[in-house]
């Protein structure tokens, strides 16, 4: 090629972009025009694609691909006319970057995005990334016959930037000339409506339509409505301060004047940012939840109280402003209107989520959207608007129907429930399915397998095995539902299951990462049933050390499908009463055939031993014992009105089928990770900063407990000595203190950490873990199995992985988000659940503090496993005084402050003083407190707390939950079936 000719075709852009950490960097690159770039029109009768989508007139479109290219070969010159014209859409630069809702929203075909488009996307702000992807997903939805056009690489609409232009008017033009190109290239046979809010001029000659946007959604109520929200004037008068440009935001990055943070808002306190392991509270301009923004840390002079202190104390904390958004994490919101008077279209929307302000959009529909639960989706928020701009979506339902609120939990943790495609069902075996026991090993009659789980349960997936051999030697196997024979990898099973990540468990319902036909069924190892299984089988000598380890596909049936109590029943050999079928569950009680209660028990009690010596092996290394304070159950009526709550008290039986599990998680995770160390599935614990535990160490300074946090170890240690044998409830508080310290746990591709130390499980005190034991409800554990048949096939040899490293991690990700929004999901269910047993029965019980500020305290109520904050002031900074102090005082209702709150941070107290007495109330204290609830249409019921008096006590009131023998356990933060893995015994009094 010569010279000139290269210089036709070899092109050198420059430009500015964002890379992942924020920064703007400058890319320089080369790239070379091609003249095979097709137009994917079906119209065309010169391309050589065969990938065409954009839609021809009717008569061509009504066949088939195959059947229009030998159509065109006879007679290339056919007409192309006929009832149906299609119009091929090409939207500029700023109207694809702008008004892409609209785009998506009209469901108009035909959609021609050029790649100056995609490019000017991927070029800007993070923010502008999204919108890319949108483009890329509306692309890839096949009803839309859409496509992106390369311009940018075709000889024929390559446009270089003039010297007079800017690069906004050189786009302009370049999708003009895609425009004209379109019409000449097709003979003027299909109409071009060129999309663009910017006056443009192009040739008479083709057959093009230029249009505003305004005229594109003339006639269509909810789009109209949509455009009037994006261009609708707001006040003359900026309330907000300018967002600064891109490249001043990355030039005081660099030089270390601003930071990049992710903004957090609260429903009561500052919004925040973390810089540098600092906490800062910000102005937030314009800000949203979540979005990451660029900020400028303020001078102390500067500082300022927040909020929370509500009454200006002087106690100033470090304050910073935000300058500008990097990104916008915009969702969809869940919503309801706000009622007024007002009869214009401009209409309030209240987030359900409190941490987002209110939305205001535009809609002609305001009467029909009252009382309903609807998606709003964010377009703008301008200097002028003390709130952003948005549009509405869509109505999910009225407001208090249980399945709409579900819905709309669901949606505002972006939680989208959708049911299995044909292909995927498509896939299922038939119900009457029966094992092939071929290259398994056969477990069937040599091995007892049973199972234990919580009465009901219906997805059962391990199952535990033990037979005890000569010389005093015992194996103990775990078995698990093989649910990769059912999901072939990468099959539409497995990539709609992969997308789901995980079962979500609500107080009401479950929502299945399997079809229930496997989940509840053919996977599932219920009682009596053929089952596939993956098993891990250990041998142990006589001195409780392993002698041998096996992995491997097995056929097992379940003799006895056990519930905890049972189980333990057997052990402790006493009865307990029966508990009644389940019929919607299919759920019955297993009854013990007389010849096998002796065998059980024996093997129950060996299992349960020998997993009190595995746990003791781990304290010793160093595991942490945790408590959350926060498993608790519902019973529900016919109506799905909680009409109980019991807090879950586990028994050692629980305990010993944790600990099981565990020991299978780490014996599979050393395994795979042995076969493969660059992309073994693995799950992390890190080790917590030092100061996470300030509050830990805060609380426990009170009564002189001396928690050192050097480590797993010496955290573990020490935990364990501070106990007041008085009140049981001081060690667990400290243990769910310690578990607010913790970093999540989380999934990882192992090649994606360096070092030993960052594949540790910090909680366990293991090297090495992962998840296998769940697979019926974790797809993690799916790709374990996998990646242990891999290596059982090829374990004298290096293998071919399903996945690589960089595949594994973004999967591990996605699997770590879905599982934090199921987790909060289900955590919002409980607490709604709960408030609505609440509703009508308003209770005083008793409380332990467990926190102390300046205008507030943190407690905990042990027969509801309940924790919040009970405000001692108003924001105003009035003294709350309860109603035992008010009539003794005679202090009418709402008088200004009557008390003085004087507060100790270091001894965790607070002092209040009303006509001359004096109350105290310190951590650890008991108080009487009043649940009640707070309501209103547009937020979900939540708990409300009141202290009836100040008085305090330093032991639980009678009457109190407890009383009895109780097991007081720990959880780890997101580890194994909510299971406890503390073994420590305490006597509540």
């Amino acid at each position: 090629m010569n010279n000139k000719k290269e210089d036709q075709v070899k092109k050198v852009k420059a430009f500015s972009k964002l890379n992942k950490k924020g920064n703007v960097v400058r890319v320089i690159r080369e790239h070379y025009l091609r003249d095979d770039i097709w137009c994917k029109s079906l119209a065309c009768n010169i391309c050589r694609h065969e990938d065409a989508v954009l839609e021809a007139p009717e008569i061509v479109t009504k066949m088939s691909k195959t059947a229009l290219k030998k159509q065109k070969k006879k007679a290339p010159e056919m007409p192309e006319v006929s009832d149906y014209i299609p119009q091929y859409i090409i939207p500029s630069v700023d109207v694809s970057m702008k008004y892409l809702d609209i785009l998506e929203e009209c469901q108009k075909k035909n959609i021609i995005f050029c790649e100056t488009v995609s490019e000017e996307a991927n070029q800007t702000q993070h923010s502008q990334k999204r919108k890319y992807q949108r483009i890329r997903n509306l692309i890839n939805n096949q009803e839309r016959c859409s496509i992106l056009f390369a311009n940018e690489h075709s000889v024929e609409t390559y446009t270089d930037r003039l010297e007079s232009e800017s690069q906004k008017q050189r786009n302009d033009r370049a999708v003009v000339i895609v425009s004209e190109w379109y019409s000449k290239h097709l003979n003027n046979s299909i109409p071009i409506i060129l999309l663009s809010d910017t006056p443009v001029t192009v040739d008479p000659n083709n057959n093009i339509t230029v249009m505003s946007m305004v005229e594109f959604v003339q006639g269509n109520t909810k789009l109209m409505d949509m455009l009037a929200n994006v261009v609708d004037s707001t006040s003359e008068v900026n309330l907000f301060e300018e967002h600064l440009p891109l490249d001043v935001m990355e030039s005081g990055i660099s030089k270390g004047t601003l930071h990049r943070a992710k903004i957090k808002m609260s429903r009561k306190e500052d919004a925040t940012v973390r810089v540098d392991g600092e906490e800062y509270i910000v102005e937030p301009n314009r800000a949203v939840h979540d979005d990451v923004v660029c900020v400028q840390i303020l001078p102390k002079e500067q500082w300022r109280v927040p909020n929370s202190k509500r009454v200006s104390t002087g106690f100033v904390v470090p304050t910073a402003v935000v300058v500008g958004v990097i990104q916008r994490n915009w969702r969809d919101y869940v919503c309801s209107i706000l009622e007024s008077n007002d009869s214009s279209s401009n209409v309030m929307c209240v987030p359900l989520d409190y941490r987002i302000p209110k939305i205001r959009i535009r809609t002609n529909n305001k009467q029909a959207l009252e009382n309903m639960r609807i998606v709003v989706r964010i377009s703008s928020w301008e200097r002028g608007s003390n709130y952003p701009t948005g549009f509405y979506v869509k109505t999910i339902g009225p407001i208090g129907d249980l399945n709409v609120e579900t819905q709309s939990l669901l949606l505002e943790n972006q939680i989208h429930i959708t049911p299995f495609s044909k292909a995927a069902l498509d896939q299922l075996p038939s119900k009457d399915w029966k094992p092939d026991p071929r290259y398994r090993k056969d477990l069937r009659t040599s091995h007892m397998v049973s199972s234990i789980d919580p009465i009901g349960c219906e997805d059962i997936d391990d199952a535990l095995s033990v037979r005890h051999l000569p010389n005093d030697c015992v194996e103990i196997g775990v078995h698990i539902a093989d649910v990769t024979a059912f999901v072939p990898h990468d099959s539409p099973l497995d990539i709609e299951a992969r997308n789901k990540s995980t079962t979500i468990y609500l107080i009401d319902r479950r929502i299945d990462m399997l079809p229930s036909l496997l989940s509840a069924n053919l996977c599932s190892l219920h009682q009596n049933r053929d089952r596939y299984a993956m098993s891990v089988i250990w041998k142990f000598n006589n001195k409780h050390q392993v002698i041998d380890t096996w992995f491997g596909r097995t056929v097992i049936r379940n003799r006895y499908a056990l519930h905890y109590d049972q189980a333990q029943s057997i052990i402790d050999g006493i009865s307990i009463p029966k508990v009644d079928p389940i019929p919607e569950r299919n759920w019955s009680e297993a009854q013990i055939a007389p010849d096998d209660f002796s065998q059980l028990k024996k093997n129950l009690t060996t299992l349960q031993k020998l997993g009190q010596l595995l746990h003791r092996a781990r304290q010793d290394n160093g595991a942490v014992d945790l408590e959350s304070l926060d498993q608790v159950t519902f019973s529900l009526d016919d109506k799905k009105e909680p009409t109980k709550i019991s807090t879950k008290v586990d028994g050692l039986i629980h305990h010993t089928v944790a600990e099981w599990m565990i020991y299978a998680n780490a014996a599979v995770a050393k395994k795979i990770h042995d076969h493969n160390q660059s992309s073994a599935l693995l799950r992390i614990h890190p080790q917590p900063k030092s100061e996470n535990f300030s509050s830990l160490l805060k609380v426990a300074s009170v009564r002189d407990y001396a928690i050192n946090v050097r480590d797993n170890n010496t955290l573990a240690k020490s935990l364990d000595g501070a106990v007041d044998r008085s009140d049981p409830y001081v060690n667990m508080l400290l243990r769910s203190l310690a578990t607010r310290a913790m970093e999540e746990a989380q999934y990882v591709s192992s090649g994606s950490l360096t070092g030993s130390e960052a594949l540790r499980h910090y909680g366990l005190a293991l090297q090495h873990y992962t998840h296998f034991t769940s697979p019926i409800r974790r797809y993690a554990d799916i790709i374990v199995h996998r990646q242990l048949l891999n290596c059982l096939q090829n374990e004298n040899h290096a293998s071919r992985e399903l996945f690589n490293n960089q595949q594994l991690q973004k999967i591990a990700s996605a699997i770590n988000d879905r599982k934090r929004a199921a987790d909060r999901a289900q955590q919002e269910s409980t607490e709604w659940f709960r408030a609505i047993y609440f509703r009508n029965k308003s209770q005083v019980v008793d409380g332990i503090v467990f926190g102390v500020k300046s205008t507030s305290i943190s407690v905990f109520l042990p027969q509801y496993y309940i924790k919040g904050q009970i405000y001692l002031t108003t924001r105003e900074g009035q003294l709350i005084i309860p109603i035992k102090e008010r009539n003794r005082f005679e202090l009418p209702e709402n008088i200004p402050s009557a008390g003085v709150i004087d507060y100790h941070e270091e001894k965790q107290r607070v002092g209040i003083s009303i006509k001359g007495s004096l109350f105290k109330i310190t951590v650890f204290d008991h108080v009487q407190v009043q649940v009640k609830i707070s309501e209103s249409k547009a937020h979900l019921p939540q708990v409300s707390l009141e202290l009836t008096t100040f008085k305090t006590s330093t032991k639980p009131s009678a009457g109190a939950s407890g009383g009895c023998q109780t097991i007081v356990f720990a959880r780890l933060r997101g580890d194994h079936k909510g299971q406890i893995q503390r073994w420590t015994e305490s006597k509540m009094k």
